[in-house]
């Protein structure tokens, strides 16, 4: 069951997003009838990640809910750090502003709590995205300063989704026309794409991964 988990996440860091549902969906029944807890657990928390990619935010959002008894009586804070952020996400998509804001801040207490400092900015990158859709400025401004900070020091190195985090801070410093910033990210985010393409081997699947991956794609486009 844990070789499938693996399969699943490698198919969706590369932007298959099919082929990963696949494989998870079979995780999570091995693990129900070996009764594999743990492992349940986190095929849950993949499944509705990619649940999220493939744009099924409500499938989503019941898959990771599934996931919290499991998680709690482990006290897994780990996971359940990833479950409020995959959350954020999911509720994000559906425009439910004020649900995505709550998992987003749950995310970044937990995180925070664990010392995981790459969690807690991506959390708060998605908190950004949030003010800058509700026309929220000086806080998608102060947020965005703050990850941009982390970017400048520590590069996208240790983020889950280092390209979405990028995207969000070009985002916010374009609507403040703050041009230096933008382009640095850009040459930032572009670099990292083209960097993790490099290391596919197939022709099709390089342009998957460029393609299919919202933030790959805007970023590339911007």
């Amino acid at each position: 069951a844990y070789g499938l988990i693996n399969l699943g996440y490698y198919y969706l860091l590369l932007g298959q997003f099919e082929l990963a549902r696949r494989p998870l969906e079979r995780g999570v029944k091995i693990s129900q009838r070996l009764g594999a807890k743990n492992c349940l657990a986190y095929s849950l928390l993949n499944l509705g990640l990619t649940l999220w990619r493939l744009g099924e935010p409500q499938n989503a959002c019941a898959i990771l809910e599934s996931s919290t008894g499991i998680l709690e009586a482990y006290d897994d804070q780990r996971g359940l750090a990833s479950k409020e952020f995959y959350l954020g996400l999911a509720y994000e998509s559906e425009k439910e502003s004020v649900e995505a804001a709550k998992h987003f801040n749950k995310s970044h207490n937990i995180s925070a709590y664990l010392g995981a400092i790459a969690g807690t900015v991506e959390s708060q990158a998605g908190l950004a995205r949030l003010a800058l859709n509700n026309g929220d400025m000086s806080t998608a401004k102060d947020l965005a300063l703050q990850v941009s900070g982390y970017l400048d020091q520590e590069g996208l190195n240790g983020l889950e989704l280092p390209i979405l985090t990028c995207l969000t801070c070009v985002k916010v410093f374009d609507a403040l026309e703050d041009g230096r910033r933008v382009d640095q990210l850009l040459k930032k985010g572009i670099a990292e794409i083209e960097d993790q393409a490099a290391m596919i081997q197939r022709g099709d699947w390089k342009r998957v991964f460029k393609e299919s991956i919202r933030e790959n794609r805007e970023l590339l486009e911007y």
